[in-house]
């Protein structure tokens, strides 16, 4: 909601600088007014968009406008120096000077410029008063044949909603079939904007509607003591939420020893071994038999 404040000040009619001061709006105004002699400086500061989540930028933008009467022309802004703050501690920038070149006069009883549009990172959620200041800038014009001139200074408020962004699961490391009884390295990875915000990781390995964690490291060791088809789920938690991610394990008997069976080369030896043994038998008998007969 756009919210307008005035406020005016006396003036000097001659060259000599005058200045009104517009104090801090905290509420989430974005225009006011200072009147300065015959001018009214109508001040425009807005974020767009006013409403974005951690990690997203806005873009600010301060316009000014200057009037006067019927007889007022040759209007004309002053160079001055703008200081903008970010309303937190974990934006990107912090804080920023912006530079208002001097104008060209107006033809006319009105003038409208604008500061160069920059953009702000938010890196962490909460509602920011962003704010735009200067002190003593010039602004001149003509009332009829007579110069005049005055200053004025600003420092005007807008509000910026940066809200929470759940964390991001970028990986997750579990097994697709495991054997029971068979320990494995479950892993994940998350990320998250909010710089402020801490992670901690969950494990249900055996869930069944009814979140209930076995474990709470990042990356548990789990082995599985029954077979079948086991639904799991991971919790990723910030400070405001989860951010869930669901596998399944398909869980097998681990497999039953069995006798291996020897290579036809390894049976073939045998037999060979045995024929020789065979042999080296009927000579020795034989050989025995011719011994007794001498």
């Amino acid at each position: 909601m756009r919210r307008t404040r005035s406020l005016y000040a006396a003036a000097a009619l001659t060259t000599a600088a005058a200045a009104a001061v517009i104090p801090a709006n905290t509420a989430g105004a974005e225009t006011v007014n200072v009147q300065v002699g015959n001018v009214t400086v109508a001040a425009t500061w807005r974020a767009q968009p006013a409403a974005i989540n951690e990690g997203d930028s806005t873009t600010f933008k301060l316009a000014l406008t200057a009037s006067g009467n019927a007889a007022t022309t040759n209007i004309k802004f002053g160079q001055s120096t703008f200081h903008f703050s970010s309303g937190s501690a974990t934006s990107d920038p912090l804080t920023k000077d912006v530079v208002l070149n001097a104008t060209s006069p107006s033809s006319g009883n009105t003038l409208s410029t604008a500061l160069p549009s920059f953009a702000v990172t938010y890196f962490q959620d909460g509602a920011y008063s962003a704010t735009m200041s200067t002190s003593a800038a010039p602004v001149s014009w003509k009332q009829g044949a007579a110069s005049r001139s005055g200053t004025y200074s600003l420092n005007i408020a807008t509000t910026v909603s940066v809200g929470d962004v759940l964390p991001s699961i970028q990986s997750a490391n579990v097994p697709v079939m495991i054997t029971k009884g068979e320990g494995f390295n479950f892993s994940a990875l998350a990320t998250d904007p909010g710089l402020y915000d801490s992670l901690s990781y969950r494990w249900d390995f055996d869930y069944d509607g009814t979140f209930a964690a076995d474990a709470t490291q990042q990356n548990p060791n789990f082995a599985y003591g029954k077979t079948g088809l086991h639904q799991g789920m991971l919790r990723v938690y910030d400070d405001h939420g989860y951010t869930p991610f669901e596998f399944a394990v398909n869980v097998l008997e681990p497999p039953r020893p069995q006798a291996v069976p020897l290579p036809a080369a390894v049976w073939g030896g045998l037999g060979l071994m045995a024929a020789v043994g065979m042999i080296r038998g009927r000579m020795a008998r034989r050989g025995g038999n011719d011994s007794d007969g001498d």
